[in-house]
């Protein structure tokens, strides 16, 4: 689910589709985005830190945008680790 940037204020979260796969350390998926109008797909390549914590990289729209794109997991202290496997 993402924002959806041009559909105005209170316009729905569009929902999308992710294949994908990763391999030495770098990720490359495609987003199908579905609803919001939007029918093209989005391109990521990325390469992932060797924590495991951070993934950054380019996106592409081919033919019309590209840029950099970075993901970060949210750290969470031990205790909420703990509690959040006790209550799965």
């Amino acid at each position: 689910m993402e924002p959806d940037m041009f559909g105005g204020p209170g316009a729905p979260p569009i929902p999308a589709l992710i294949d994908g796969s990763h391999a030495g350390g770098e990720l490359t998926f495609t987003k199908f985005p579905e609803g919001g109008g939007q029918t093209h797909t989005i391109d990521y390549v990325g390469t992932i830190s060797g924590d495991g914590n951070v993934i950054a990289g380019r996106w592409i729209i081919y033919g019309v945008w590209e840029g950099a794109f970075r993901m970060q997991r949210r750290v969470v202290s031990a205790d909420k680790a703990v509690e959040r496997e006790t209550t799965v």
